[in-house]
């Protein structure tokens, strides 16, 4: 992974080491294992980021904030991006959003893959519309989404990625 890869809000503002990111994903995947409740063999843990909010019926956004539990683990800025551990291995996937090269036009540069996985400290991405492709090459069996409470609202992954017809 690169050593110098950071989150950073801007010049003057700290810069946060991916490292801790890969630590929290690290103590998330222990703790999963070491819970004898949870079937981790097969298993991933699949979160879905947040999306962008349209403002009314307008082409504008409301400013984008990352979905908590997704930035915890991952420290993604961008929104409409999934991500996944490995808890057999624990490596760590990320999924974006396969945007066509007319959104340079407005965004600037799209990234590659590759550059976003220097740039998060992941060891695999891939596109969002490969999720129930790349599961299935790895014979994923069961995934660990997170479940809405009473005290906290989350998103579970999307039905269409959770309840793919995924078969060892």
């Amino acid at each position: 992974m690169e050593s110098q890869a950071n989150f950073v809000r801007g010049d003057h503002t700290l810069k946060v080491p991916m490292s801790l990111f890969a630590e929290n994903r690290a103590r998330l995947v222990a703790r999963l294992r070491a819970n004898p409740k949870v079937t981790t063999t097969g298993s991933f843990v699949l979160l879905q980021g947040g999306v962008d909010v349209p403002f009314n019926d307008t082409d504008v956004d409301w400013p984008f904030r990352q979905e908590s539990f997704f930035q915890w683990c991952f420290g993604v800025e961008e929104p409409g991006c999934y991500g996944a551990l490995d808890l057999d291995s624990g490596a760590a996937l990320l999924f974006f959003p396969r945007l066509p090269a007319e959104y340079a036009t407005w965004m600037g540069r799209l990234s590659s893959l590759e550059e976003f996985r220097q740039r998060y400290a992941v060891e695999e991405t891939h596109y969002v519309d490969q999720i129930a492709e790349v599961l299935k090459s790895k014979s994923a069996k069961l995934l660990h989404t997170l479940k809405p409470n009473t005290y906290i609202k989350c998103r579970p992954a999307s039905q269409e990625f959770y309840e793919a017809k995924i078969t060892a």
